[in-house]
């Protein structure tokens, strides 16, 4: 009894089922994640908003403390910022200019954008936008409580980034 056994060819690869399920599972996985970084700031930008933002945090905080008005007053074309806290025992007054990043600058609707913190939390506010290669932020105020909110502006046919 002399059986022979034949050696079956083993296939190698990929059947096409495979593959095109695992192109679904890449394409998928793409479209999850790619808003999330188009919407990344670069770093510097990031430096920019985080400046003024921490500004006006600052000033909101300031009117809670001391229960005197502050108010924050930017210049978008100089950078240039004005703080003013009127308070009978411990007045504040101070200028300075916040330095922008390279490819960062700073615009708005008026000359001046304002931002005024009442000792209550709210504030009277503006808006503030900051652009660079990468995207265009606004840097705004909720009037009712007071807290900063930068968000993305969204790019369309009328709106592009510089």
């Amino acid at each position: 009894m002399n059986i022979r056994y034949r050696s079956v060819s083993v296939a190698r690869g990929f059947t096409l089922i495979e593959l095109v399920v695992v192109l679904l599972i890449l394409g998928l996985t793409l479209a999850a994640v790619a808003p999330a970084f188009a919407a990344r700031r670069d770093q510097a930008t990031d430096r920019a908003v985080d400046a003024i933002a921490m500004l006006l945090k600052t000033a909101r905080n300031t009117a809670l403390e001391t229960a005197v008005p502050t108010a924050v007053t930017i210049d978008p074309a100089s950078a240039r910022v004005w703080v003013r806290a009127d308070a009978l025992k411990n007045p504040l007054d101070t200028s300075f200019t916040i330095a922008l990043p390279i490819g960062t600058e700073y615009s708005a609707a008026s000359p001046r954008v304002r931002f005024i913190f009442d000792p209550r939390g709210g504030a009277t506010v503006d808006t503030l936008m900051v652009s660079s290669a990468r995207g265009r932020w606004t840097v705004t105020v909720d009037s009712w409580t007071g807290d900063v909110i930068v968000a993305p502006v969204a790019v369309g046919a009328g709106n592009r980034a510089l």
